[in-house]
């Protein structure tokens, strides 16, 4: 008896290790605390799923793209800000004018045309620090500018944007972009008081600069056309036939939707949900 209770122990611990998936996840810091907490909503039903983040030249099975030229699956959207340390020296050069966005290609980019007559501006005494990694928002924030990441003027920070957001609370000059959970805390919704994000549109500048949570800041952004406010979709990059990734991602798209907001994200509009929806669901289909 206790041998034929050791065979059938042992068939089930076969059979529920050949089912265990540890998906291999390459993803920004942003976004690391809402796949987390998707992995562990999604493994509430699918008890054998995990997820484990890699860095560097390890292989991933889903890699997080940071623009929709990257291609992937879209899930949503984000925010790219530029912030200055709080009450800083930065913050009140910019807090008349704002940063919109001429200020914006003649403060962060190189621009031989306009660099002539700039030596006697104010924002010219500004440091302006963007990150050079691939998983930074530096990237997609020049593209949408029409300019290449090389262009920054400034320093490049090595690291991930949190480094950035320490680095440029330690200077009173400093002025660098970030997504808002650089300047949320996000367990908590309140503003980082180290930070703030700097004076944009002088004519909205009190929507985002009187947001002292994440909630008000995230409604701010979702419900107004705020120049200086880059928005970008986030998705994932992934084999699309692999069914049991298809079911993650749908999930993604379906009930993983509730938790965007509390993590700093955006929501996409209802018809480009919809469309990420069925082309995932055509997939499974035609799978079975």
């Amino acid at each position: 008896m206790k041998r034929i209770q050791h065979i059938v122990a042992l068939l089930l611990l076969l059979q529920t290790s050949g089912t265990a998936q540890t998906v291999q996840v390459k993803a920004p810091r942003f976004v690391r605390p809402l796949v987390e907490r998707w992995a562990t909503e999604y493994g509430k039903t699918h008890t054998d799923f995990n997820v484990r983040f890699v860095q560097g030249k390890e292989v991933s099975d889903l890699t997080l793209v940071l623009s929709e030229e990257e291609g992937g699956v879209n899930f949503g959207r984000y925010a790219i800000v530029p912030f200055t340390a709080r009450e800083s020296e930065a913050a009140s050069i910019l807090a008349d004018k704002g940063l919109n966005n001429k200020r914006i290609k003649n403060v962060f980019f190189e621009n031989d045309e306009e660099s002539k007559n700039k030596e006697e501006k104010a924002e010219n005494k500004l440091h302006i620090y963007t990150g050079c990694s691939s998983l930074t928002t530096s990237r997609p924030y020049a593209t949408s500018y029409g300019y290449a990441p090389a262009d920054y003027r400034g320093k490049r920070i090595s690291g991930d944007d949190q480094i950035l957001t320490q680095v440029i609370s330690q200077d009173p000059l400093g002025l660098g972009i970030g997504t808002l959970s650089n300047l949320f805390d996000i367990e908590t919704g309140e503003a980082d008081k180290r930070v703030q994000i700097a004076t944009l549109d002088a004519d909205k500048k009190s929507l985002l600069q009187s947001a002292n949570t994440l909630v008000e800041a995230i409604e701010a952004i979702e419900n107004h056309s705020i120049e200086g406010v880059g928005i970008e979709k986030v998705g994932f990059s992934y084999d699309e036939d692999d069914t049991q990734l298809s079911r993650f991602v749908l999930w993604i798209l379906t009930d993983g939707q509730q938790y965007l907001h509390e993590y700093g994200l955006l929501t996409l509009s209802q018809k480009e949900l919809t469309a990420q929806q069925s082309r995932i669901r055509v997939q499974n289909i035609a799978q079975k």
